[in-house]
Order: C-alpha cells, then structure tokens, then sequence
C-alpha cells in the first residue's frame, strides 16, 4: 500500500525513525503521518497544485509530495480504513505480518492490540503493577488462510474494538502508544476448516480438535519366545501411552491387511508410529505395511494432503530403508546404553527442535539421557554416501559408540518425516532394571516434548473417519493390555489377531 501526503506551506515535519511499523502506525492515519511517526520513502518532483481562495481566482503554487510505503522491511500489511456517514476516513488500521511459511490448504489468525501505556520522564513504568494500568486503545483480529493454490486471502470477516474517543488521557500523567501482533502457537497453522475438518478449532491460541487427533501405531510380529503371546502380533503399550500423554488416541494398525484396508485407514488416521523392535526389514508383514504406507504418505503429501511419520529405533531404520531402496545399517555396540545427543548446526532450526526450550536441548546435549537399545545404525558415512538418503533427510543429531558415528536424529527436508534412533517413550513408561534406562527429570521431559510435537504435527493432519461409531471401533481401547511385570523388557503389551 502506497499512500500520498502533500503540504503547500512547509515541508513534511522531520520523522523519529520507528522500531518498527507496529509501533508506528497508531490508530490514526492522518495523525501518524502529520505528527512524523514514520519516515517518508521518497518525494515526487514537479507536481503542481490549483488551490482557489474565493470564487473565479486560482492560484498556482508547487507541492512538495512525500511517498510512504506502509510496509515494514517489506512485509506485506493489510489495512482496514473505518468510514464516518459522511464518508470521510475516521481510522485507518494497519496490521504487519509474515505468513511465508504457512502451507497451502491452512489458516491462521492474527491478533493485533495497541495499548496506552504510562511512562515515567519518557521511559515506561518498570515497577510491579505497571501493566494493569494500560489502557486497551484498539484490537483487531484478523484470519487468513492459504488455498491450495497458495493464494493468501483473508476469511470469516475482521473483529474490532477500539476506543471512540480522542487518544488524549486525561490523568495528568505522561502516556504513550504502543502495540504488538500475535498469533495462535503449537501449532502456527491449522488444516482450512471444509466438510472434512468440521471438528477442529482454535481456542485461547492454541489449535483444540473437538474429535482429538488419532494417530496410528504399527504393530509388528511377536517376539520369539514370549511367554504371554496370544494372536499374531504386538503393540508395546508404552507407545500407546507416549501418545496418549500428549493428547492423542491411538488406532493400532495391524500387519494382516490387504493394501484396500490400508488405504481406508490411512484416510482416516492423522500420522503413523513406527515402534522399535526386531522385525525383519525386507520381508516382513511388519515392513510389508511400513512400505505401503510410506508410499501413501509420500504421494498424499506431494498432493498437500499433511501427513506425518515417526519412526523409533527400528521404526528409524525402517524408514532409512523405505527411502534409500536398500539397507544401509551397520553393526554397532549400543544395545543398552544412554547417551547425549551431538547437535548438528541444522538442529536448532529444525521443525523438531525449535520449539524445545534451551535448558531441555543443553540437557539433551550434555547429559546421558537418550535411551539406545539397538546393535544395527546408520552410520554418518553411509548416509553420506547414499544420494537418496542425503537428498530426502536432514541429520540433526548424531552419536558414537566409540567406533562409529551414527545419525541418531533425522527429519526429512520436504515431509513431516521424523525419526529417533534412541527411545524417548521408555523413561516415563518401562521400568526394567537395565542399563540404558534414565528415569531423570530432563529424560522424561523430552519424552513429553518428542510426542507433544509429533502430536501437534498430526493435528495438521485433515484426515479423519466417516463416523464417531466407526472411530470409536477402531481405537486401542477396545483391546486390553496384558501386564507383563516391571522386570520384563514391557510393562504391558497389547496382543492383537
């Protein structure tokens, strides 16, 4: 937006040079500019006025035009100007924003305030209390959504308040404007609200599914000589309940269906676990359902359809081969020992770790509290050397038993693909006596903060099931666990047919 101010009697007044455009535009349109809040970008040459002063005489005089951009470092800004019945501007209000990185098919909001604030010999009032003495000037919040075409539009009108009065208060005090835009966290974005998505709002902020999320876990063949084995396959319930402690419902996926019954779950379902445990890689019913839902997800996220994938310790390595077409692991000595992560530069940018808070990654990275539980890796220097692996994946952390370094975190470049060679879900749920196992503090919070993110990724998901009835008859709760004792490798296990 562009706007023009012209004055025939003297320059523009000199401008303060902002903070920002935020704080800049305040309210008033014609009193921001006036009154120099912002800086001019430009002047126009050669312009020329006809002012008349009583009826049949003209004069002529030259203008000096200065040009605003109302823009800040080239964000765009949209504006709402407020009309009077005589159709003269009454106020003009201008909200910053950067909504680059919000995908197609979602919507957010943005809040914007602006606050009279009491100041003291032209600082602001540190002392306690100071904030309840500010006065609301005027709130404006607006939504915007992506199409699937990316187009940014704004959407279900504008709410405003603001005050009907002059700027002015009349206390005797010292006040100034100030104001600051906000949007909803955990996650920035939602799926746009359609037939198939009625279900999900936000509330305080923060996104609030009505149905809940329903991500799936993948169940695996039973392990050889397990006692309490029934049916076909297993679901180690500390799974379920890392889901479930971060607002999830679990569906367990069992490995016996045909690709048509995969395909209807999938459509149902908001993401899929990969667990650890000891299935065959390559033929297995275990790999045989990895390998048909990988492809689903990769061709549903190519066509905008969110869809994340978490793969755990073999659910880790299961992934490194669906991508590279081959196995790539190597031989190390971790199968019981914790360790801290190794950083890489991409970590801390990462859509994984970003929103971690600092003391948590300084605990991640100097304290053994990543639970490793597995003899095969994928080494630094076969994922390197392997073009798919290198082209589809980002490292973010890595680790070492001594001999070989091996990638222990990793998040796909282009997909909501995330895996962890450790295991985050043991701490708070699995209590064998063995080495390896960290119960501390800093360990169980990043138990919560792995799956609190995983969860938040699935709430993007716009997948769900026909039916409340047909969703209710596909959750874990219709299976009970079968206790196994604290001193075996499972508290509890579901057994499925």
């Amino acid at each position: 937006m562009n706007s023009v101010h012209t004055d025939t009697r003297r320059p523009a007044p000199p401008s303060r040079p902002p903070s920002s455009l935020s704080r800049s535009l305040l309210i008033n349109f014609e009193e921001s500019m006036l009154k120099g809040r912002f800086p001019p970008s430009g002047q126009i040459e050669g312009v020329t006025a006809l002012i008349s002063v009583s009826h049949g005489k003209y004069f002529q005089l030259p203008v000096k035009v200065t040009k605003y951009d109302l823009c800040d470092h080239g964000r765009p800004a949209p504006y709402l100007v407020l009309l009077n019945p005589q159709k003269n501007v009454e106020k003009v209000f201008l909200v910053p924003y950067d909504l680059s990185d919000m995908p197609s098919g979602h919507m957010t909001f943005l809040r914007h305030r602006s606050f009279l604030v009491a100041v003291e010999d032209g600082k602001r009032d540190a002392s306690p209390g100071a904030n309840s003495n500010r006065i609301l000037h005027s709130l404006i919040h607006l939504r915007f959504q992506r199409s699937t075409s990316g187009r940014l539009s704004l959407h279900h009108g504008v709410r405003l308040l603001y005050r009907n009065r002059s700027t002015k208060v009349h206390t005797g005090g010292k006040y100034k404007l100030e104001s600051s835009t906000e949007g909803p966290r955990n996650p920035d974005y939602c799926p746009c609200v359609g037939p198939r998505l009625t279900s999900q709002c936000w509330e305080g902020g923060d996104v609030v599914r009505k149905c809940g999320v329903v991500p799936g876990v993948l169940a695996q063949e039973n392990l050889l000589r397990d006692q309490f084995a029934r049916g076909i396959s297993y679901i180690a319930a500390c799974y379920v309940k890392y889901l479930e402690a971060a607002g999830a419902r679990v569906v367990p996926i069992r490995i016996n269906r045909t690709e048509e019954e995969y395909s209807k779950l999938f459509s149902s379902i908001n993401g899929l676990l990969l667990p650890g445990g000891n299935a065959d890689l390559s033929n297995s019913l275990f790999s045989r359902a990895a390998n048909i839902f990988y492809h689903l997800a990769v061709k549903a996220n190519d066509a905008g359809d969110y869809f994340p994938l978490w793969g755990t310790c073999q659910g880790f390595q299961q992934l490194s081969v669906l991508t590279s077409n081959k196995n790539l692991l190597t031989l190390t000595d971790t199968r019981a020992v914790a360790l801290p992560l190794k950083f890489t530069t991409a970590a801390q940018s990462s859509r994984m770790f970003r929103s971690f808070p600092k003391d948590l990654l300084a605990s991640l990275e100097e304290e053994n509290i990543t639970s490793n539980f597995h003899k095969w890796s994928l080494s630094v220097q076969n994922y390197r050397r392997n073009a798919k692996l290198k082209s589809f994946y980002t490292i973010l952390s890595t680790n070492s038993d001594g001999k070989v370094e091996f990638v222990s975190t990793m998040e796909a470049k282009h997909y909501p693909f995330y895996a962890v060679q450790w295991h985050p879900e043991k701490s708070p749920f699995e209590w064998i006596n063995k080495s390896g196992m960290v119960h501390s503090t800093s360990a169980v919070r990043a138990s919560f903060y792995t799956a609190s993110f995983f969860v938040s990724e699935a709430m993007k998901s716009q997948h769900r099931f026909s039916s409340p009835e047909e969703e209710d008859a596909a959750l874990i709760y219709n299976l009970s666990p079968v206790s196994r004792g604290r001193d075996d490798i499972f508290v509890q296990t579901y057994y499925l047919d």
